[in-house]
């Protein structure tokens, strides 16, 4: 389940997105060397970074850094997330498990009457990080046309 999402996601097998191919259309209307600014600056526009509330914290994180925890724990978490959606004798703590590697993922904390996320929102919080790496996938894929 996560795990074929991982793999689809870096679908060429690294750990990181695909070099974006420049179009030779593209490479001929670049006519005059960009200047150094347009080289050391990095616009806003630009970065992709994943937002999320942490349970009275918003935190703004660079998505890899997601990424590289997530494949720390990819494999037992999807483990984990199979049995605990089986109903099987040991689905309780399974769920349990994945909740944990959740939380380690996105550095949250279980709610504590204040602050905190609960248990649905912390399964929340990964199948939202999967639709937003999806979307961002599929637009930069869209932009390489």
């Amino acid at each position: 389940m996560i795990v074929q999402w991982f793999k689809k996601l870096f679908s060429n097998g690294s750990v990181a997105p695909a070099p974006i191919p420049v179009k030779e259309e593209v490479k001929e209307e670049i006519k005059e060397e960009p200047k150094l600014d347009d080289l050391t600056i990095f616009k806003a526009g630009e970065m992709l970074i994943y937002t999320y509330d942490k349970g009275g914290e918003i935190v703004k994180a660079d998505p890899m850094v997601l990424f590289k925890r997530m494949a720390e724990k990819i494999m037992e978490l999807d483990v984990d997330i199979k049995v605990a959606l089986s109903g099987m004798k040991d689905s309780d703590v399974a769920y349990n498990k994945a909740l944990e590697k959740i939380r380690w993922i996105f550095e949250v904390q279980p709610f504590d009457g204040t602050k905190g996320l609960t248990e649905v929102e912390t399964f929340k919080l990964l199948d939202h990080f999967i639709y937003f790496t999806d979307s961002t996938k599929k637009n930069l894929s869209q932009s390489q046309t």
